[in-house]
């Protein structure tokens, strides 16, 4: 059976401390000798991650080099991997633009996803534009990026989605040149949520709102955009008082003229641009004669 020695033997001069399993057969005063002869326990070397400014600059030349390549997913993954590595934000506003070049031109494209996956999706290119808003929130993208993703959502034929996304936009950035074209597309998503059950005029009245606080909000706004507002408003009146009519219809069918009469008198007095108020002003004074 060997015998334990002390570290100051010449024999164990220099040598390793002991393993865990043999320090608990130690004595309490021999074990306090090795450890301080040996430096302390034995601590696991912690290694930096390769970090620096020839690092951040590799992975941006990887990011372009991949983005040349037809590659936006592994251009962004490696522009993801600069980001990380930037410790000190020297170059953030490059990879912020690059990673937003990427997503929008993904979103843009809006490739259908193929049975073998070779082209990106415009859902990762939502996601991405999405990542560039949320990492660089005071970047010259960061606005662009939300409109960019909304619009890209929109196509998708997801307008709650897209509403949020303006939503966001225009309370993080309500100075910003988009907050106009956004409260524009926000009524249009909410315009595109009223195609649901045939009496939920909610989103309609929602966009009604949206639409004439925008005239308010934005007096000498963007030409083009005050035109396609005032479309949109038509639009959406219209659809409404077809909407409110059509309630009427129902409420008089089941026996509840009050109920009716509500509905037609919003249409008759709140919507008369409408083809709807005639009608609605007709069958009010059917309901009501005499008044």
């Amino acid at each position: 059976m060997s015998s334990t020695r002390l570290p100051s033997d010449p024999g164990t001069a220099g040598a390793s401390p002991p393993h865990p399993r043999d320090r608990a057969r130690l004595p309490g005063f021999l074990l306090l000798a090795t450890l301080a002869c040996a430096g302390g326990p034995a601590t696991e070397e912690k290694k930096e991650p390769p970090a620096g400014a020839s690092v951040v600059a590799e992975q941006i030349e990887i990011a372009k080099k991949r983005r040349a390549a037809g590659d936006p997913v592994g251009a962004f993954d490696a522009a993801d991997a600069a980001h990380k590595a930037d410790f000190r934000g020297t170059r953030t506003a490059e990879i912020s633009r690059l990673q937003f070049e990427i997503g929008a031109e993904m979103a843009e494209k809006g490739y259908a996803s193929d049975p073998i996956g070779l082209f990106p999706t415009r859902s990762e290119g939502i996601r991405i534009l999405k990542h560039v808003a949320e990492k660089f929130p005071t970047s010259d993208e960061a606005a662009e990026a939300l409109f960019l993703a909304g619009e890209a959502t929109l196509a998708t034929r997801d307008p709650y989605a897209a509403r949020r996304l303006y939503d966001e936009l225009i309370a993080r950035y309500p100075e910003s040149p988009r907050a106009e074209f956004a409260e524009l597309q926000r009524a249009y998503a909410l315009y595109e949520m009223s195609r649901g059950p045939a009496y939920d005029r909610g989103p309609l009245e929602d966009a009604r709102w949206r639409l004439q606080m925008y005239r308010v909000l934005f007096p000498a706004g963007h030409p083009t955009v005050r035109e396609r507002a005032a479309e949109l408003l038509r639009s959406v009146e219209e659809d409404l008082a077809e909407k409110d009519v059509r309630a009427a219809e129902h409420y008089r069918s089941e026996g509840k003229p009050a109920a009716a009469a509500l509905y037609y008198r919003f249409v008759r007095d709140h919507l008369p641009a409408t083809t709807w108020a005639k009608v609605a002003a007709e069958r009010l004074a059917a309901l009501e004669p005499g008044k």
